[in-house]
């Protein structure tokens, strides 16, 4: 069994979330001095019939320190203005401050609020018979969902333009609504012809002993690329090996005439360091060189049928330590 509230109670809980409503109400506003100016500077342009100019002053003040007068000047100023649908809401928001404080002057915003609503005039917007699923409405530049369509709305007197979008279709023709005060129209949209679908691709039909990458003239598998590079990369290695090498035999053989022994002069001493750093030179090209040419054997063994992207792979001479050597350079 529900139980009620008792009066005394319930009146208290309602005159609490009054409150409540007031104070978010007044907490919107972060700038009371600058909201009380442009109310005034509102209420100026208004008596000189500068009425746009009025409405932005007001919209100002009314943002910055939501008050009942502001609210009640807002309305006042749209409805000169003749955006009546416009003024509605304002009428509306002035009656609700006005309940949730206790404003002396919810009986007039009340009043005007219901005189105004019987010179609003309603559009109703319908989807076409032949609009395809998930079409969607537009009424200027406000998109209508499926809960908007089929239900008069309020919209200022006036031209207002209609159209309906739909994916895959063209969009539909714009239709032109003229409405005045008190006026009901209703409207329904269509959307443009259906578009054709993508061109599908044709089916490559291959030659007898044609390989499916090359008829394609897709790469081939990055495996592979990286198992050419490499290899390439490694007879690179070995010439530089044996250039090296050449290169140390040549030092070593000058050395006799310049050197007895183990002892040599300067000019001995350079060519004899010429050829130890020629032979380690010659040694870890040999070492790199066999090195990625035994590796582009085992990629090659092991590539799958297609790659994306083609890797670089090198050999550089360099330092290793205190020795010369060489160093693998690349991108994957």
């Amino acid at each position: 069994m529900t139980r009620r509230a008792p009066p005394g109670r319930l009146a208290v809980v309602l005159f609490a979330a009054g409150a409540l409503t007031a104070s978010a109400a007044r907490a919107q506003g972060s700038d009371p001095a600058a909201a009380a100016d442009l109310f005034h500077e509102g209420r100026v342009a208004m008596s000189s019939q500068s009425y746009d100019v009025a409405c932005a002053k007001f919209a100002e003040s009314e943002r910055l320190d939501p008050r009942v007068g502001t609210l009640i000047n807002l309305a006042v100023c749209e409805e000169a203005l003749g955006r009546v649908a416009t003024a509605r809401r304002y009428w509306e928001q002035a009656t609700d401050l006005a309940k949730a404080t206790g404003d002396a002057r919810v009986a007039y915003t009340t009043e005007q609020l219901g005189a105004i609503d019987r010179r609003v005039p309603r559009l109703t917007v319908r989807l076409g018979a032949s609009a395809p699923p998930g079409t969607m409405a537009h009424r200027d530049d406000v998109e209508l969902g499926p809960a908007s369509l089929g239900t008069p709305l309020p919209v200022d007197p006036g031209t207002h333009s209609v159209f309906a979008v739909a994916a895959h279709h063209a969009d539909g023709p714009v239709t032109v609504v003229e409405i005045q005060e008190g006026e009901s129209k209703e409207v329904a949209v269509e959307t443009g012809d259906a578009l054709p679908e993508p061109a599908a691709e044709a089916p490559i039909v291959l030659p007898p002993g044609v390989a499916p990458e090359r008829a394609s003239g897709r790469p081939v598998s990055t495996t592979r690329i990286a198992a050419i590079t490499s290899g390439a990369a490694g007879i690179v290695g070995v010439g530089l090996g044996a250039y090296f090498g050449l290169q140390a035999v040549a030092h070593e053989s000058g050395a006799p005439g310049i050197c007895h022994g183990q002892t040599c002069n300067e000019q001995g001493a350079t060519v004899r360091r010429g050829a130890i750093q020629s032979a380690d030179e010659s040694t870890a090209a040999f070492v790199v060189g066999g090195a990625l040419l035994a590796a582009g054997v085992v990629l090659w063994l092991v590539a799958p049928a297609r790659a994306q992207s083609l890797p670089t792979v090198g050999i550089a001479p360099g330092v290793v330590g205190q020795g010369a050597g060489a160093r693998v350079v690349g991108s994957f």
